[in-house]
């Protein structure tokens, strides 16, 4: 099983390049606007998942907080703690 980061925080600026290159996601991108993506408050990882891995995230995560809340990202991953 594998399980690697590919990308986590985005500063402001990364976040406009982001949609500047990939669009944004509303229009058939992948950028979130700028200033709303969870990358930007350090609450979202992208994952380098082989199919184990994806399978274990679906079947696990949410244990730990986190949720696949994007889905045409099977790699996004958002920290979203419950009280």
């Amino acid at each position: 099983m594998k399980i690697g980061i590919t990308d986590s925080y985005r500063s402001f600026d990364v976040q406009e390049d982001v949609v500047r290159r990939k669009g944004l996601y509303s229009e058939g991108g992948l950028g979130a606007a700028p200033g709303t993506s969870p990358h930007g408050w350090g609450m979202a990882v992208d994952l380098d998942l082989d199919p184990a891995a994806q399978e274990w995230m679906r079947l696990n995560a949410g244990r730990f907080g986190f949720v696949e809340d994007t889905l045409r990202e099977a790699w996004h991953w958002v920290y979203r703690p419950t009280r």
